[in-house]
């Protein structure tokens, strides 16, 4: 039994086009939060395994910075984002659903790109009984 040519042909196509359209299905990206100024966004990556969250200038796409990341293996990770009026810095929070925790970080503008700064350590609050 031979098999017509254009039918092999249609389904080599498909064969080989399958990982693409697989890798495409799974892996979801948003450009999201904006700077003021609009040079700059975050790039949130979706994926089975993990999930990003990138600074990026918002022209090139080029990504300048690694914000934040899930463990390796959950996809437990929400980020949102405070802008300066400025665009020179921002704040990101990032929820750790997996962790019950929460985390602060703050990046100043330096140069081309941003770098986190050190923040102090809060006392710890009591609360009356």
């Amino acid at each position: 039994m031979h098999a017509h040519p254009s039918l092999l042909g249609l389904l080599v196509l498909a064969a080989l086009s399958w990982p693409v359209l697989a890798e495409d299905a799974e892996t979801e990206k948003a450009v999201e939060s904006p700077s003021p100024d609009g040079r700059f966004a975050f790039l949130a990556t979706h994926s089975p395994e993990q999930r990003t969250f990138d600074l990026i200038e918002k022209d090139s796409g080029k990504v300048l910075l690694r914000v934040a990341e899930s463990d390796e293996g959950s996809d437990e990770l929400t980020v949102n984002v405070l802008w300066a009026a400025d665009s020179s810095q921002f704040a990101a929070t990032e929820a750790f659903h997996n962790r019950r925790m929460n985390d602060i970080a703050v990046y100043l503008r330096d140069g081309a790109t941003f770098r986190a700064i050190e923040l102090p350590d809060l006392p710890e609050a009591t609360l009356p009984d």
